[in-house]
């Protein structure tokens, strides 16, 4: 979980941050990672699991972290559309 002392506009600017830094640290160190942030997008989901987990910050991020299975096949990037069809510059 990635947490912050307090819940303002920069305390969640600073766990963006931080989370970049640790997707990145992930992915560098050959694993996955996957960011759970439904539970906490709700502030009554986010209190109770701050509440049973005896957090005293509060939670900006849940991930889900592992090495994938060595017999598992090699994921290829998602295709992607191009530029010039999503953006229009008038």
């Amino acid at each position: 979980m990635l947490g912050t002392d307090a819940d303002q506009t920069e305390d969640r600017l600073r766990a963006g941050q931080a989370l970049a830094r640790v997707l990145l640290t992930v992915t560098a160190a050959g694993a996955a990672a996957s960011p759970l942030g439904q539970p906490v997008d709700s502030d009554g989901y986010r209190s109770v699991i701050e509440r049973m987990l005896s957090i005293a910050g509060h939670i900006q991020m849940i991930l889900r972290v592992g090495y994938p299975r060595r017999d598992a096949a090699a994921s290829t990037l998602t295709p992607r559309r191009p530029l010039g069809e999503i953006l229009v510059i008038d």
